[in-house]
């Protein structure tokens, strides 16, 4: 249950990352200025993410199991 609450706000946060990249990209090319429009930080981040989110479910699944061995 706290697994799944914390997966739901880290997408939620995401989620809000995400639409403000968006419209901050939209600007941007909108203007044409010179300014980079791609986001250096977003893909790290959202594989960094997953990464968290599957491991943490794997030691949940396997916390269990370790009692048994």
């Amino acid at each position: 249950m706290l697994a799944g609450a914390g997966l739901t706000s880290l997408a939620l946060c995401l989620l809000g990352y995400a639409h403000h990249v968006y419209f901050w990209r939209a600007r941007a090319i909108i203007s044409r200025g010179d300014k980079r429009v791609d986001d250096p930080l977003g893909p790290p981040m959202l594989a960094a993410t997953l990464l968290v989110a599957i491991l943490g479910g794997l030691i949940l699944l396997l916390l269990p199991n370790l009692n048994r061995v």
